[in-house]
């Protein structure tokens, strides 16, 4: 008779885990792309020169709502921020987005940043207990749309958007 390992246990709390992680990758794929809008930015800046950095403003926020969308809505699914920490944008169906919903999800995602800090802190505090239900943040809920870690052999995506 051969005796068969058991499977290691699940951990009980891995869900909560896994969504921490997508959450810290998220942010920190947030980080690269800010940074990338901003040095792309100085760079046509120090080209075409902008003393009062008006320029600078209205190029940055043309890079975020025109080249981030068309990126998020391209076969890569993702900016380059996510593609690097293997993150991919999806709607609930699990398909590609369209330009316009992700320039909704675009956004959605500067406006609820900006509330965050005109609610004082408050709507944060309502993002944090809301995510702990739908494991959602408000831009995604509202443009339709799933971040989930791009699976290692193929072009499909894990999705966290349930608890289920």
């Amino acid at each position: 008779i051969r005796q068969v390992a058991s499977p290691a246990p699940i951990a009980v709390d891995w869900r909560e885990k896994y969504y921490r992680t997508v959450a810290m990758k998220r942010a920190v794929a947030y980080l690269i792309d800010y940074i990338l809008v901003f040095i792309v930015s100085l760079i046509i800046v120090v080209i075409v020169g902008d003393p009062e950095g008006t320029i600078t403003f209205f190029l940055s926020v043309i890079l975020y709502l025109v080249v981030m969308p068309l990126m998020e809505s391209s076969k890569w699914q993702g900016t380059i921020g996510k593609r690097l920490l293997k993150l991919q944008i999806t709607n609930r169906e699990g398909e590609r987005i369209k330009f316009f919903q992700a320039l909704g999800r675009n956004i959605m995602r500067l406006l609820v940043f900006y509330a965050y800090f005109l609610s004082f802190g408050v709507l944060l505090i309502v993002q944090y207990f809301r995510f702990q239900k739908t494991k959602k943040f408000f831009h995604d809920e509202i443009s339709g749309t799933v971040i989930g870690e791009r699976l290692a052999n193929s072009g499909e995506v894990q999705i966290a958007a349930s608890a289920a």
